[in-house]
């Protein structure tokens, strides 16, 4: 069995703390850790925390504080990535004007379009 680096070890802590801060906190709006309903998936691409959640695609930028990536809030249900190419599924956020399924979308510059 390898042994997880430090920094490996402070990102798992990480995710931990982050799938952990959510519990049953319900709000529409997701600008903190601490305002999500839930988390679906964090992944790490271009040195970015993305944190996908019920409320839309965002950047984790601070201990606590995430920005939203893009303009669309959507319900990230499924999520792969390929350098700056983003694939994305799931349904509309609350509040979102987008069809329900969303079907498949995907984004070649980081989530930005």
């Amino acid at each position: 069995m390898k042994l997880l680096t430090k920094d490996t070890s402070r990102f798992l802590l990480l995710i931990f703390a982050i799938t952990a801060s959510v519990g049953s906190i319900n709000h529409a709006k997701a600008e903190s850790l601490g305002s999500v309903s839930h988390i679906h998936h964090v992944k790490v691409v271009a040195n970015k925390v993305h944190v996908l959640t019920h409320e839309g695609l965002y950047e984790l930028v601070g201990k606590n504080d995430m920005k939203l990536v893009g303009k669309e809030k959507i319900d990230v249900m499924g999520f792969a990535s390929l350098g700056n190419v983003l694939i994305a599924s799931g349904h509309p956020a609350v509040g979102s004007k987008m069809p329900n399924p969303i079907g498949v979308m995907k984004s070649l510059d980081g989530g930005s379009t």
